[in-house]
């Protein structure tokens, strides 16, 4: 099926401007979709590097290889101070061989220069660490690599104050690494490994602290800790814009690395306040919800999927009398019942509820059949 001569509105995130995603179709610039965020942010660029994105700059992510996607990440705060910046006195040294020194054949992950770390000679007793009083349940990320060749596939060890911790196997470039406490932190460090073969030295760019389950983009701060807000884009007046067929039509939307918070909506079609729309959101039982709504009132179906690093294809064909949902080349919910369709004027996209990656969002005047909706979801 072809995407672009099958649609009125076809988003490829592959073009912006300050403000705005550039949309593929109509090409007369009159769904464009508009972007508002407060505060600027990081993207990973086409050379791999993280560039800061002014304030309301569409995030255009670049994956190793291929095409990008459009970032749309969830309001987050990063506490680590001097995120970026291991000069600083508030990152110290402990016992009696560590020490860290400017690096001077690596480049930081932003284009900065890295720091390497050295003479982790022993586990907990040599050590690069900051002391942060930090509230349970957070997540402490690190940009981190093999200083020399010879420790590649070597292990450091990053790890709590109450004793979370995370074996990284180095790499020769740098690779995010994640660890989650469940506790109060008043300190975090990095260590000499204590399983495999362990390495005494690494090569470090970036480290962040966030509260939740899951690491964003690096965030980057100084002596204070800094928010990047979620972005919030609304695609208005379909219909009048011949978008969206009023007795009905197609909305198709896939997504990659869906990364939620508990509650909240992510995506919104239509007038779910008081009439007829169709909402994806998170929920507390841990998995992503599709909700739909006649009257303002919700119904509710699990799309039964744990949504880390997932990729998710949806496809929502709508008429009057009949609402059907694919997801990942199945038919996963049928509903007939009388849907207002002419409240299907508007599109929501923002981070309020869980972070994504948008690769395509689509919608067509016409209801597409069973045969191709599953075709479409199963790319």
């Amino acid at each position: 099926m072809s995407e672009y001569n099958n649609t009125q509105f076809l988003l490829l995130p592959e073009a912006y401007q300050t403000g705005s995603m550039i949309a593929a179709k109509p090409v007369d610039d009159s769904c464009n979709v508009p972007v508002v965020r407060s505060s600027s942010a990081y993207r990973r660029n086409s050379l791999g590097i993280y560039e800061k994105m002014a304030v309301n700059v569409p995030l255009l992510e670049f994956p190793s290889a291929g095409c990008p996607s459009w970032l749309i990440n969830i309001t987050r705060t990063n506490y680590c101070l001097y995120s970026m910046d291991f000069s600083n006195s508030i990152w110290q040294a402990g016992g009696p061989n560590c020490a860290k020194s400017l690096s001077a054949s690596s480049s930081n992950i932003s284009g900065k220069q890295a720091y390497d770390i050295t003479g982790l000679n022993t586990y907990g007793g040599d050590f690069f660490y900051q002391n942060l009083s930090q509230n349970a349940n957070s997540v402490y990320s690190v940009f981190i690599k093999a200083k020399v060749i010879g420790d590649v596939g070597k292990t450091i060890t990053f790890i709590t104050g109450n004793g979370s911790s995370v074996q990284i196997i180095l790499t020769s470039d740098y690779v995010k690494w994640d660890l989650f406490s469940a506790s109060s932190e008043s300190y975090f460090y990095i260590t000499k490994g204590n399983s495999g073969t362990p390495a005494t030295q690494c090569t470090i760019s970036y480290i962040g602290v966030e509260i939740g389950a899951y690491s964003t983009n690096p965030i980057e701060t100084t002596n204070a800790s800094v928010t990047v807000v979620y972005p919030s884009s609304t695609i208005t007046t379909l219909i009048t814009k011949g978008i969206f067929n009023s007795t009905g039509g197609t909305f198709f939307i896939k997504l990659k690395n869906v990364k939620y918070v508990n509650g909240g909506i992510g995506i919104r079609i239509g007038n779910t306040s008081t009439g007829f729309g169709v909402e994806l959101g998170g929920s507390a039982d841990n998995k992503l919800y599709l909700w739909y709504t006649t009257t303002g009132s919700a119904s509710e179906t699990a799309i039964g999927v744990t949504p880390i690093a997932t990729t998710l294809s949806l496809c929502i064909t709508i008429t009057a009398t009949q609402l059907l949902i694919y997801c990942n080349g199945a038919l996963i919910f049928t509903v007939n019942g009388t849907f207002a369709t002419s409240d299907l004027a508007n599109v929501v996209l923002d981070g309020s509820a869980f972070g994504y990656l948008l690769d395509k969002f689509s919608i067509r005047p016409i209801v597409i059949t069973g045969i191709e909706a599953i075709a479409l979801t199963n790319q």
